[in-house]
């Protein structure tokens, strides 16, 4: 099955050399780059036979709505080449369940859905128990537990033509969830790396005079909350992340989720055919142990 991946960038210098290196190494995928105007050289150093970029320019203010639509009617276009095509923002990385033999290609192939939706995870560093990520190791040898969270079963594998929404965390065609994939969100997967990452979206947005309304136009925000879905305060990530202390933590061999709200609130709007088309928030607040399957899902630059 001809597959793309793509995603879209700007100065992401941590995660760009992670995400190539991760989904680089997906045998019969290509990856395609939408570079929005990046100018920390990160991009000249991640070069790969399989990897294709496409430059546009930070020529209008930017929208969360426009991007959205840019990269819906992009992906749509790649299929008229690719039998999939999959999108994930910089940060997020999909991963088979260890245990199935099929490699990820093969195992989407065999799934009759045309939009597929993988469980969401919020990986998290518990402060005081993990030191600060060494990008060059498997992040799950460094990482233990992750927080179930609905908003990322994101309807992002295609085998036709989709509209996103502004997240790319619902579209406009029903999806089924593929409770053997999942979507493992690393934003907050790192005290430092977080905060430096929303500074520096912050000031890039700041110093090129765009107002947070801009940045998601369309979308109901305004003020200081649209400003803290593009950069969060430096104090507001800190105390998320000492949060997390407090949430409970599910050990196990594998997996378990089927108590989750959210989870039995998605499985009741599946409809008759298995699959959903509205979109379901749901954060959870139970740490749920990563089993050691997965230790090497995610490599690193040197795994």
């Amino acid at each position: 099955m001809h597959t793309a991946i793509v995603t879209m960038i700007n100065n992401e210098g941590f995660f760009l050399p992670l995400w190539i290196s991760h989904y680089g190494n997906i045998e019969g995928a290509n990856l395609v780059i939408i570079d929005h105007g990046t100018t920390d050289g990160s991009t000249n150093k991640c070069q790969m036979s399989n990897v294709s970029y496409v430059n546009v320019p930070q020529s209008r203010p930017y929208s969360e709505m426009d991007r959205c639509n840019f990269v819906s009617d992009f992906c749509n276009s790649l299929r008229y080449y690719y039998d999939c095509v999959i999108f994930t923002d910089v940060d997020e990385f999909l991963v088979l369940d260890p245990n199935i033999e099929d490699d990820i290609i093969t195992h989407i192939a065999k799934n009759g859905t045309k939009v597929i939706a993988p469980i969401g995870l919020n990986v998290v560093q518990l402060l005081g128990e993990e030191k600060t990520i060494d990008i060059n190791k498997p992040v799950f040898e460094q990482r233990n537990y992750a927080y179930f969270d609905t908003t990322y079963c994101k309807p992002i594998i295609t085998k036709q033509s989709v509209k996103w929404r502004p997240g790319f965390h619902y579209c406009n065609q029903s999806s089924a969830l593929d409770e053997s994939i999942y979507l493992f969100h690393l934003r907050d997967f790192d005290l430092e790396n977080s905060i430096l990452r929303s500074e520096t979206r912050v000031n890039s947005l700041l110093e090129s005079g765009r107002s947070p309304e801009t940045v998601f136009a369309n979308s109901g925000y305004t003020g200081k909350r649209a400003i803290g879905l593009w950069g969060r305060p430096a104090n507001s990530i800190r105390k998320k992340f000492d949060n997390y202390q407090s949430f409970e933590r599910i050990e196990g061999p594998q997996f378990d989720f089927s108590k989750e709200p959210g989870m039995v609130k998605l499985s009741e709007i599946i409809d008759e055919s298995g699959t959903y088309k509205r979109m379901v928030r749901e954060i959870g607040n139970k740490l749920h142990k990563i089993p050691s399957d997965f230790s090497r899902s995610i490599t690193g630059l040197r795994g």
